[in-house]
């Protein structure tokens, strides 16, 4: 690194790349009402790798959602993701069958975010990451 007057230093820091999984959209891919307000929303969860390694044995898990939502089914695995990949949750719309599905009650005002855990490993480290930022921008 230089300092002023054009001195200079060596710097013995190490650095670590790690991967980090990051939900970057949210899709329906399947509705069936189960009440008068309520409906069964089966979803489709975009998860991108915005570090630099490979995420291994990823597993994401919805730990929370907005107010008037409650979780159903709330883990994916999704396997290898390599750096700036992209993966998607399961979800079959013919046999309404979801990795992640949420319960949408429409008498509840919205409030509150979605939030994630991603568990993976990387470089032979296991990660577990407890609170994910609700959604990228």
């Amino acid at each position: 690194m230089t300092i002023n007057h054009g001195a200079s230093a060596a710097s013995d820091a190490e650095f670590i790349a790690i991967g980090l999984a990051y939900v970057t959209n949210y899709e329906n891919c399947w509705v069936t009402r189960t009440g008068r307000f309520t409906y069964h929303y089966g979803m489709i969860i975009t998860v991108e790798n915005i570090g630099d390694a490979e995420l291994q044995n990823l597993e994401m898990t919805l730990t929370g959602v907005p107010d008037n939502r409650t979780i159903v089914d709330d883990t994916s695995l999704l396997g290898t993701l390599a750096p700036a990949a992209q993966a998607v949750t399961a979800c079959d719309p013919g046999a309404k069958t979801a990795d992640i599905s949420t319960i949408l009650n429409r008498r509840v005002p919205f409030g509150g975010v979605w939030e994630w855990k991603a568990e993976f490993d990387s470089d032979g480290t296991h990660y577990v990451i407890p609170n994910l930022p609700p959604l990228a921008p």
